[in-house]
């Protein structure tokens, strides 16, 4: 969706940029407003999106999960093009390895001897 609303922006300045070289130009003004119109929607989409995912960890939160660091497939995919399912699946693997599930029990019982 961010990407979508930079790209959205880059129309914008694009078309902006040609009618300062042309000037007035119906057409491209209409695209302008397009391009911004998409731009409002995006970030109304992802405004409810990002309340609806706080709202989802405060309900778990409240319900006693530890949501305060949570990964997404976007750190996966900004190292790496790729798409959302294999992204998922890389973090599915490293998350759910025994390894850092071992980890995490070891340092909770190393925290919970420290008190």
């Amino acid at each position: 969706m961010q990407n979508q609303i930079m790209l959205s922006w880059k129309a914008v300045m694009n078309y902006e940029e040609q009618l300062r070289t042309i000037g007035h130009d119906q057409i491209i003004e209409d695209c302008i407003a397009v391009e911004k119109e998409k731009v409002y929607i995006y970030t109304n989409i992802l405004n409810q999106l990002e309340t609806s995912v706080n709202q989802a960890k405060a309900i778990l939160k409240d319900a006693g999960y530890y949501v305060d660091n949570l990964w997404h497939i976007d750190d996966v995919k900004q190292m790496k093009s790729m798409n959302d399912d294999d992204a998922y699946a890389i973090l599915d693997t490293i998350i759910s390895s025994d390894y850092v599930i071992e980890d995490i029990a070891v340092s909770i019982n190393k925290a919970i001897e420290a008190l």
